[in-house]
């Protein structure tokens, strides 16, 4: 690299870098202003870079005409360095602006994206207009009259998006997070500013030729001197010299559009595709950004050494388009296999942040980089298309680089608004590859068309017909899509003695289990119905309307329980609509707002009616599809209850809702005497973390108390006055028809006692814990929750609730510090125990108890693992009987399943609160005393009832599935009415995949017309197991059906994986 050239790269690799820094953090300043919306980052974005293409445009021309283009480049940085530096100023206009006009609620969707155009614009547009100018300066400074080839450009180019690599590394692993926004981008004006003082005067050094190029002076002139290039380069003969002369400036400009396009909605497919396998975090994205961009850079280095003793012609942009289609489809088409390998990667989280770091990078690497390098080389291969040498570069690289920029803005828009959400990001990913397959054939027929030379299109083609094939390859399934691996939620088998048939059974149930999937215009989102409806955002599970309804149904009707009368409240997140449906139904409110940022979820609310009041047609439930900080920032209305569970902070952007700043506005947003609950994991969080969340809510409420929704959900009640426990008025709600209803579904109570089992700390200990950590506050500028929590995505990080609640306990400030005397608080310890073995989730371990409780502890952990001989033991000793609802239910079950008559009068007395579950039970009780005839008929009337009440205890589940196979077992004579019963799915899906099993086991003695419906149910991603696999071939062939082929070649090839453990070959099998 001559060193003319290498010193005005330098120069443009810390341009790239601040440049880089600059974007992130606009990016993040306007999230905070407009939200986190596609329209809002779209309009961001859309400034950005018709920012830089109109600059490109405006200075291409000029720098030719100026006889010293470094000390314009230098001008330019320094009016860069001088914008930027007042853009936070100028932010804080801007967010008076767009809250006085009212926000997207007040103009709209389009009104808003026009606004929010021109207050952006009003910020960036001057510093990202004359960025557009710096590299047709760089590249007119640096480009020598000899340069045929304009290898120069390629250096430039590289070594600028090395440097903006360099900036994404540093703005989103250390600087944001150490410094904060604001100090971080003044922290790049800085080094910009030198930068651009460094510039100017090595412009001043140099002395212009009479042509106008720079001269180095005489050191850098020696150096030279040293590495000079040939005088002229081969041209690549006559084909060379065509496409110089013939190739059309419309025709490159074009191409130079439609790569610009087909890059950016790539990037957009590459961060809805790997955010499931990697996380979604900050760390993900900004992990993701910066290898695209290391190989754009490496791409641009590469392209003087692939053009070393040649100049680049029409063929090569052809070949360059037709190995980019190749490179992006690839990873298209090894599908699951990728995900596979993120899966097995997670191994290197044992050697902390910095091995998880190296495990994303690895993936990124072979999904993006060599795209990525493909795409760095077509911009100067471009570049060299339009001219030679130094003669009207800049006028060239002005418009390149704008018509790049354009295609760029039109893919974000396109893949945002249309493209993701209509084809979905896997139809995006094709789309892309197909679409520059098609541009290559293009470019290799005019190549064709000019010098009528078959053999030119032989390698091009070739290429593209490679890149066509892997088009109708499956590509990613839900197993890379929606198995939670980039949260640590997916477990491979074990290594030690995993095989084949292991790995394909684990895929098979992740995929069987999603009945739904959506590309939203902000996030995929998939429905999961293994065990209930859950819903999946971002390949994560966010929810589960049965067995997370103890947070989801109580979480905001525990605040509105709390508040003396509430009328109007504001939930943010939709999810299940149980939240909000809930509250709609207690009888004093009378307006329930939500606030949810993805429309997408409403397909998950409506397929949670069962368990949510009819959420999305209930007369006191408005629903907006916005992003919570901006409504809420812009909304005029204020309420009494205020309950904020969006998804968990770890996912980028999410972290916004969790900051002082946005605590103060809702505290603004509460009318007198209103209440603030907010949801926070109790999982894979480290104390530290724990403590800014304390801290940060104590800042903007005085008054903060921790309860526990269940067992790692956490609920923070907040207000500005103290909270007055009234146990006559507690007890009133509780008795009050809609609020016993939540309670009895979510809590599993009917009592103060048990509401008050999930207090664990009050207002004096939330206010020590914050003493502790006074300078460390979540907030808008400077937000350590988004990096902590993705830090502990996945890891056991040392926090829990248990031992937050020992540690109130040992203060004595454990219970509500103004609460009046007549709670039994012998019975609040009880149902603390109880209400964690009833959900199936038994944290409390018996050691942590003495005594009686310890005692109690493990026989409620037994009834969880449906053992009830403790139990009943135990309450022999209590000499009592059951005092709530759930004790009641589990003496009923212990009985029950013991065959035990004590077991009726407790039905009797649950059937008045949970007929169903009663109905369910007296089944148990009715096998379990050797009256299976008895039993079948109650079994089938409960099984037919779940069809349309979601309202059980989902731990019922199992015993009831195996029930239904062991009365089967027992009297085959039932199979038939126990066949029908489970023949339709329960509602919200209850326990789906059991249902599907048992009915398959049960309709072995129904017949095989039945037994081919049974097994048919559970196609096509059967289970891969060998009992499953050799029924489901049996009862094909005996109906004759045209899939036994199918069933006879997997269970085959079942058998092949099977690990050999006989010396002698066993007898042949069908």
């Amino acid at each position: 690299m001559p060193a003319r050239v290498a010193l005005v790269a330098a120069f443009l690799c810390v341009s790239g870098l601040c440049a880089l820094i600059f974007q992130t953090a606009w990016l993040r300043d306007f999230r905070l202003i407009f939200g986190s919306s596609t329209p809002a980052a779209a309009a961001v974005l859309a400034v950005f870079m018709g920012g830089l293409g109109l600059g490109n445009a405006f200075f291409g021309r000029r720098v030719d005409a100026s006889p010293a283009p470094l000390r314009f480049y230098a001008a330019l940085e320094l009016g860069i360095s001088i914008a930027a530096g007042l853009s936070p100023f100028l932010v804080q206009t801007v967010r008076g602006m767009y809250i006085a006009l009212g926000g997207q609620q007040a103009l709209g969707i389009a009104g808003a994206t026009v606004v929010r155009l021109l207050l952006t614009a009003l910020v960036i547009g001057v510093p990202t207009f004359l960025m557009g100018g710096t590299l047709p300066a760089a590249a007119r400074a640096a480009t020598a009259t000899e340069d045929a080839g304009r290898r120069s450009i390629g250096w430039l180019y590289g070594l600028n998006t090395l440097g903006a690599v360099l900036g994404a590394l540093l703005a989103t692993f250390v600087l944001l997070e150490l410094f904060g926004t604001r100090e971080t981008l003044w922290i790049a004006v800085a080094l910009n500013l030198v930068n651009a003082a460094l510039a100017w005067r090595t412009a001043q050094r140099w002395a212009a030729t009479p042509d106008g190029t720079p001269r180095p002076d005489r050191g850098s002139r020696r150096k030279s001197e040293k590495t000079k290039e040939p005088p002229t380069l081969q041209t690549g003969g006559d084909a060379a010299a065509a496409d110089l002369q013939d190739a059309s400036p419309v025709l490159i400009y074009a191409a130079a559009g439609i790569v610009g396009f087909a890059f950016f909605l790539m990037e957009l497919v590459w961060y809805r595709m790997l955010g499931p396998i990697l996380g979604g975090t900050t760390f993900t994205f900004g992990l993701i950004l910066a290898v695209a961009l290391a190989g754009i850079g490496v791409g641009g280095a590469v392209y003087p050494l692939l053009f070393r003793s040649r100049v680049p012609t029409l063929r090569d942009l052809a070949l360059s388009c037709a190995w980019e289609a190749l490179a992006i489809a690839v990873p298209f088409a090894l599908g699951d296999r990728v995900a596979i390998f993120a899966l097995v990667l997670q191994g290197l989280r044992y050697f902390g942040f910095a091995g998880q770091t190296l495990g994303w990078t690895l993936v990124a690497l072979v999904v993006i980089f060599p795209a990525a390098v493909v795409s760095g080389i077509q911009f100067p291969l471009l570049i060299a298309l339009l001219g030679r040498g130094s003669r009207e570069v800049g006028r060239q690289v002005g418009p390149a680089f704008a018509w790049n920029t354009a295609g760029a803005i039109a893919g974000s828009l396109a893949g945002g608004f249309g493209l993701v959400p209509v084809l979905t990001a896997p139809g995006a990913w094709k789309f892309v590859f197909g679409l520059l397959s098609l541009l290559a054939i293009l470019l290799a027929l005019a190549v064709f068309r000019r010098q009528r030379r078959a053999g030119q299109l032989l390698h091009p083609l070739a290429v593209t017909a490679a890149a066509t094939a892997c088009l109708f390859a499956l590509g990613p399934t839900s197993v890379w899509r929606h198995s939670g691996i980039g949260a640590g939620r997916a477990w491979l088998p074990p290594a030690s003695n995993a095989t084949r048939n292991d790995l394909i059974a684990w895929k098979r149930d992740r995929q069987r289990n999603i009945v739904w999937q959506a590309d939203g215009r902000e996030v995929s989102v998939a429905v999961s119905t293994a065990s209930g409806v859950a819903f999946l955002v971002g390949g994560k599970s966010d929810g589960n309307a049965a067995t997370d309804a103890g947070t989801q149904i109580m979480f905001s009707v525990l605040a509105a329980m709390l508040h003396p009368q509430p009328q109007e409240g504001l939930v943010i997140g939709l999810g299940t609509g149980e939240s909000a449906g809930w509250l709609a139904t207690l009888p004093t409110m009378q307006r329930v707002d939500v606030v949810e940022l993805e429309p997408a979820i409403a397909a998950v609310a409506a397929a949670s009616t069962a368990l949510n009041h009819d959420v999305l047609h209930h007369p006191k439930v408005q629903i907006e599809f916005n992003d919570a900080r901006e409504a809420l920032q812009t909304t005029r209305r204020k309420y009494d209850v205020i309950a904020s569970e969006p998804s968990n902070p770890y996912r980028a952007g999410v972290a916004s809702l969790y900051t002082l700043d946005f605590y103060r506005a809702v505290r603004e947003r509460l009318k007198p005497g209103g209440l603030f609950a907010q949801w926070v994991q109790g999982y894979e969080i480290d104390v530290l973390t724990m403590r800014i969340v304390l801290a940060t809510l104590r800042t903007a409420f005085p008054y903060v108390e921790v309860w526990q929704a269940k067992p790692g959900d956490l609920v923070m009640i907040c207000s500005a006055e103290p909270l007055a426990y009234e146990l006559a008025r507690l007890q009133e709600r509780v008795a009050q028809p809609a609020y016993a209803e939540a309670l009895r579904v979510g809590w599993r109570t009917q009592t103060v006692e048990g509401v008050l089992a999930h207090y664990l700390a009050n207002e004096r200990f939330v206010t020590a814990v914050a003493a502790q950590e006074p300078r460390m506050l979540n907030t808008d500028n400077q937000n350590y929750l988004e990096y902590s929590f993705a830090r502990t995505v996945g890891v056991g990080a040392g926090f829990s609730a248990f031992t937050l609640r020992e540690e109130a306990r040992a203060r004595n400030q454990h219970r509500p510090s103004a609460i009046a005397s007549g709670v039994n608080w012998e019975a609040v310890e009880d149902a603390l125990i109880d209400f964690s073995a009833l959900i199936g989730d038994v944290p409390l371990t018996p050691q942590a108890f003495t005594g009686p409780r310890s005692e109690r502890a493990q026989a409620m952990a037994d009834v969880a693992y449906y053992n009830g001989t403790r139990l009943m033991q135990h309450f022999v000793q209590l000499q009592r009987g059951p005092r709530d609802w759930t004790e009641l239910y589990a003496l009923a079950f212990a009985h029950a399943q013991h065959g035990s008559e004590q077991a009726r009068p407790l039905l009797v007395r649950l059937a008045e609160h949970s007929p169903l579950e009663a109905k369910l039970l007296e089944a148990l009780l009715l096998h379990q005393s050797n009256k299976t005839q008895e039993a079948a008929p109650v079994l089938a009337k409960g099984l037919i009832a779940l069809r349309s009440d979601a309202r059980v205890l989902p731990s019922l589940g199992e015993p009831i599935m195996k029930l239904a196979v062991q009365i089967v077992e027992k009297d085959p004579q039932q199979a038939a009415v126990l066949f029908d019963a489970l023949s339709k799915p329960f509602a919200l899906h209850l326990f789906n995949d059991r249902r599907m099993r048992a009915r398959i086991l049960v309709g072995q003695r129904v017949g095989a017309e039945a037994l081919a419906a049974a097994v048919a149910e559970m196609e096509p991603y059967y289970p891969w197991e060998p009992t499953l696999l050799e029924v489901r071939l049996r009862a094909y062939e005996a109906v004759k059906s045209p899939r036994a082929l199918v069933a006879r070649q997997e269970l085959l090839k079942f058998r092949r994986g099977v690990p050999q453990t006989q010396l002698l070959n066993p007898p042949a099998q069908p």
